[in-house]
């Protein structure tokens, strides 16, 4: 099982700094679609742990690349493909 970042870590790591309109676009992508990948990784994984570990880390990885990545087409999809891809990598790891 991966290890959940602490808040420490994540205030330390290096992210772009979010404007106020990143944040609010970011915000409004987490609320939308933080159920879509928990439950798409839990049903995958079969362990709760282990999918607030991937939800954790698509949002994370989604923070930092922020600024070069645009999802806007096709969020649901993008968010779906990487909690399955990630589960997957959790279950081999």
């Amino acid at each position: 099982m991966r290890r959940l970042y602490t808040e420490e870590q994540m205030s330390t790591a290096t992210m772009p700094k979010p404007t106020a309109n990143h944040s609010q676009e970011f915000d409004g992508l987490f609320r939308e679609h933080y159920l879509l990948v928990y439950r798409t990784a839990c049903a995958i994984t079969g362990r709760p742990e282990d999918a607030e570990d991937v939800l954790q880390t698509i949002f994370l990885r989604l923070m930092r690349r922020s600024v070069s990545l645009d999802i806007r087409e096709n969020p649901k999809g993008y968010f779906y493909r990487a909690a399955v891809r990630l589960s997957l990598d959790t279950l081999r790891g």
